[in-house]
């Protein structure tokens, strides 16, 4: 789910000899996964589809063992929809991970909002409607955890590897894109860091007798 240019959906195939589906609405990630699936040897086990989560998903009811949906609830408007139509296409028994990295446990101002909704658009939750969501679509919650040092570590990491390339980036992106995606990072960092937004992980489960 938001599989973007398909590096976890190959590694999940190469790691597990499972068959991967993945979807995204960006028609640019689509292709890349594919492109990266073919340099890949997974070929067999993975495939790529345009596809808008916020809409109907156009698969069978009972057709996978498991959802993957990786920092991006945060971009789903009607995500109680989403997580029905997650309901109707597992199995019985089936289970969905989904991170939202955008949970609102602290006070947040309106520049650090823009700042951290630059890329796509952004829905912010407070604690406890994600699990509300979960129930309401039939799910179990097997999982919750609070994973925000990740991704403090992770953005701090990414700011400052930009920063040390930052003459070949500005070189690719512009002055004014590679400022802005900056800024982004910046606000990742400090905001998790601080544990104003928070990044959770949720585990949920399909009833086996579903």
């Amino acid at each position: 789910m938001a599989s973007g240019s398909g590096g976890p959906a190959i590694f999940l195939a190469g790691l597990s000899g499972c068959r991967v589906t993945g979807i995204d609405i960006d028609a640019g990630g689509v292709a890349s996964a594919f492109r990266r699936a073919q340099a890949s040897d997974v070929t067999d086990r993975v495939a790529f589809e345009r596809v808008d989560a916020n809409g109907t998903l156009p698969f069978p009811d009972r057709t996978f063992d498991a959802i993957l949906c990786v920092d991006s609830a945060n971009h789903f408007a009607h995500r109680l929809h989403v997580l029905e139509a997650w309901h109707r296409v597992l199995k019985p028994g089936g289970k969905a991970l989904f991170t939202d990295p955008v949970v609102v446990t602290g006070l947040v101002s309106s520049d650090e909002f823009a700042a951290r909704s630059l890329v796509g658009s952004f829905w912010y939750a407070p604690p406890g409607v994600n699990e509300r969501w979960i129930a309401e679509a039939g799910f179990e919650l097997v999982r919750q955890e609070d994973v925000s040092a990740n991704a403090a570590l992770v953005s701090g990491r990414w700011h400052d590897a930009r920063a040390d390339d930052r003459e070949a980036l500005v070189g690719i992106e512009g002055e004014q894109r590679f400022a802005g995606l900056q800024e982004f990072f910046h606000a990742v960092h400090v905001l998790t860091s601080e544990r104003r937004l928070s990044r959770f992980v949720y585990v949920a489960q399909k009833p086996a007798a579903d």
